[in-house]
């Protein structure tokens, strides 16, 4: 069980990206909201036990952690949706299409920092400078557990892949 819980909490931080791009499109939208909810929640208690946030920190902790991570996903859902733009128009993209997704790619690390810079002062007043330190290293270790031991996601496309396999 602790095995499961510690995968689950990896794909939370993963794909909060992919659960924006999916958006409301497409079948099992529903069934991808539930799955994501059921992430969020993994990644939290993940994060309670791995920082070991009073109960005095949680509420105000995952408040604002939430509002980065929405803000994060924001920022990948713009170069996502660049990189689609280019992909979607194929060999009648032009130039201006590609500069565009080229510049969406270079600047996504520097939206990033400062992302995580505007946050860093609010989560200084929530956490000890420990848990702060810790954070990083913790969103990390749920990664890579969920990548180890998480099946993907349900995707949009999936009943597609169920018939051919029929």
């Amino acid at each position: 069980m602790k095995k499961l819980t510690v995968m689950l909490l990896a794909v939370l931080t993963l794909l909060p990206a992919a659960a924006v791009a999916q958006g409301d499109k497409g079948p099992g939208r529903g069934e991808r909201k539930e799955w994501m909810k059921k992430l969020k929640a993994l990644k939290h208690d993940f994060l309670i036990k791995e920082l070991d946030l009073t109960e005095n920190q949680r509420d105000e902790f995952f408040e604002l952690y939430d509002a980065k991570e929405a803000e994060r996903m924001a920022a990948e859902q713009k170069v996502k949706q660049a990189e689609r733009n280019v992909r979607a128009k194929g060999e009648a993209a032009a130039d201006a299409d590609y500069d565009a997704a080229i510049k969406a790619q270079y600047r996504f690390n520097t939206e990033i920092a400062s992302i995580e810079s505007k946050y860093e002062a609010s989560l200084r007043k929530v956490l000890t400078k420990r848990q702060l330190y810790k954070l990083r290293g913790t969103e990390h270790a749920f990664q890579r557990k969920l990548m180890e031991q998480c099946p993907p996601p349900p995707h949009k496309n999936s009943h597609k892949n169920k018939k051919k396999a029929e």
